[in-house]
């Protein structure tokens, strides 16, 4: 396995919090002034996001559940504050949560499943992904409180995301034995590893409308299943918008 991509993560994640590190001892060495305030921004923040995928009209024919499919991330990072804190740019490490849960309808039979297969009827099929993403952006503050800090604020940019886990869950009823089924297989192959996308955000205070655009692909060419038959979502092309709340805690 390639250990640069790794290296570039390490470095990223490392980076950011040395920069917050710098940044507060900057604060705690900077003299009290007898005359006026001393107003200066926080620069180091930590988050909590839920998102949820957007289906729209050239998805479909994906069978996902999109109230139940999405991304639960949480992150720490740091920014750099320019012209007096009212543009700057930010680095944002997070930890991300991303499940893609499948749907079956009279219209539309879970991927997994070929056209053909009526011998089971699934319940439940979802994937489940963890990522280490780094968004990297540039922010403006259209207003401040204050002490400095943000008020009113716009934020775009991208981010990069390597896959450190994921795990794919089915679950059916046997009809012979009159129990459910549940099956968990971790590894899964045939999955990309890496991730890149586009982020947008608009917020008050310590609360932002958050929107992400992912340009890479979820599966490899050709995915099979463990016997080597092709598999049910090698035609799929999944969502790449999802739109949710993020919180600065």
């Amino acid at each position: 396995m390639k250990k640069t991509p790794h290296i570039i993560l390490i470095v990223l994640i490392n980076f950011s919090l040395l920069w917050a590190h710098a940044q507060q001892q900057e604060q705690q060495e900077q003299p009290p002034s007898d005359n006026l305030p001393v107003d200066r921004p926080d620069n180091f923040d930590l988050s909590f996001s839920r998102s949820f995928l957007l289906i729209t009209d050239e998805q479909e024919g994906v069978p996902l559940n999109a109230g139940s499919s999405g991304t639960i991330a949480i992150g720490a990072g740091a920014k750099l504050n320019l012209a007096r804190g009212t543009f700057g740019f930010r680095i944002h490490p997070t930890i991300s949560w991303l499940r893609y849960s499948y749907d079956q309808t009279r219209d539309k039979r879970f991927p997994s499943l070929p056209p053909a297969d009526t011998a089971q009827t699934l319940d439940v099929e979802k994937h489940r992904f963890t990522y280490i993403d780094v968004p990297v952006g540039f922010f403006i503050n259209f207003t401040k409180d204050e002490d400095g800090d943000s008020q009113f604020f716009m934020e775009g940019g991208g981010f990069l995301g390597y896959r450190t886990g994921s795990a794919y869950k089915t679950r059916f009823k046997d009809e012979l034995q009159d129990q459910d089924i549940r099956v968990r297989v971790k590894g899964v192959k045939d999955l990309e590893d890496w991730r890149y996308g586009l982020y947008a955000r608009l917020g008050y205070k310590w609360v932002a409308l958050h929107f992400t655009y992912r340009l890479s692909e979820v599966f490899k060419p050709n995915p099979v299943r463990a016997d080597g038959s092709p598999s049910g979502f090698d035609k799929l092309n999944m969502p790449p918008m999802e739109l949710g709340i993020l919180i600065f805690l």
